[in-house]
């Protein structure tokens, strides 16, 4: 079940975050007080079902990342739907992203395997899955960004309207020998599957029938792309010398019809990455500050005021409501914003 807490009607603030962090703070105060010097938080979960989150903060668009690296998201939010409706934005998955990596040896493909998933630094909401097989490794990083938005300011009703997930791919080849690789790409928007093409300069689209983005590749310095599967998967080889990395990022504009494309950002990656992690350090600046001795929990205590966030979101009248966050977090921000008014 999903549920919807209203947290305020005037433009959020900088006391909403604070409020938001010293509610956190204590939480984990509390939790880690009867063991102090044992701290273990590497986001695992008991749940087997729970997935890694990716999004903007206050954003419409969320993104899970599955424990293969691949992506999930869904069309529905409190934009575009009214508030009785019984379902959240997990319960219509209706957009995904296969990613599927191999190392090819004698013919024979080798699927990479994910080894771990974290959050990048030990704190952003990025997630970071390290795959692996014989040979070749490969490190994935999916982050969402809004080009258009200033990193010192606030988040409005109007903000992303320009968002996109990012994915950075690098294989790096760990052999003293050369190594072939390989990447299958295929996915749905709108439960639409995605029909590929290949540009003249190797760059890729999987876009579906009607007319909607569900990936842009970049092009990338020895990748060659193929189409297979009777035009549902879009496939890139590479050959890696020994020792050697090459890496490949995947744009995935939210909503988006494809002949809006030229209107996507051509930032580089590591740009729009550059901007992602500095919009997050700003918000956390505006919360309260309380430094644990341990680093762990200083990024846990980061991290969950960063997941808060991305799921509170504006809905059509521009009020701010939180999905499934606890509702002493709701009711707090709500009394702090209300006090922030007086």
């Amino acid at each position: 079940m999903s549920y919807l807490k209203r947290l305020v009607t005037v433009p959020v603030s900088r006391s909403l975050i604070a409020s938001f962090s010293l509610l956190l703070s204590l939480s984990v105060a509390r939790s880690q007080s009867h063991r102090p010097g044992d701290v273990v938080i590497d986001h695992r979960y008991a749940n087997t079902d729970a997935q890694s989150l990716i999004g903007l903060p206050l954003g419409s668009h969320k993104t899970t990342v599955e424990r293969d690296g691949s992506l999930r998201w869904s069309q529905w939010s409190l934009k575009r739907k009214p508030l009785d409706t019984p379902i959240g934005f997990s319960s219509q998955m209706d957009g995904a992203l296969s990613i599927e990596p191999f190392v090819v040896s004698a013919g024979k493909a080798e699927p990479l395997t994910v080894r771990s998933q974290t959050l990048y630094k030990g704190r952003y909401p990025f997630i970071l899955s390290q795959l692996a097989g014989s040979k070749v490794r490969l490190t994935e990083l999916a982050f969402s960004v809004d080009p258009d938005q200033d990193p010192t300011k606030l988040p409005v009703a109007t903000s992303g309207t320009h968002g996109l997930d990012l994915v950075r791919l690098t294989f790096t080849n760990d052999a003293t020998g050369p190594a072939e690789i390989s990447l299958k790409l295929s996915g749905r928007e709108r439960n639409l599957p995605g029909h590929a093409s290949v540009g003249r300069d190797q760059t890729g689209t999987l876009i579906n029938r009607a007319g909607e983005d569900v990936a842009l590749v970049d092009s990338s310095a020895g990748f060659a792309a193929t189409v297979e599967d009777s035009g549902l998967t879009l496939t890139y080889h590479a050959t890696l010398g020994a020792n050697q990395s090459r890496t490949l990022w995947l744009r995935l504009p939210y909503e988006w019809s494809a002949i809006r494309n030229s209107e996507v950002s051509n930032l580089p990656g590591e740009v729009l990455l550059t901007k992602a992690v500095a919009q997050w350090d700003d918000l956390w600046s505006r919360g309260t500050r309380i430094h644990y001795p341990e680093q762990k929990l200083n990024d846990f205590f980061d991290s969950s005021i960063a997941y808060v966030l991305i799921l509170t979101e504006y809905d059509a009248q521009g009020d701010l409501w939180a999905l499934d966050v606890p509702p002493y977090l709701a009711i707090s921000a709500q009394r702090c914003t209300q006090n922030s008014q007086t």
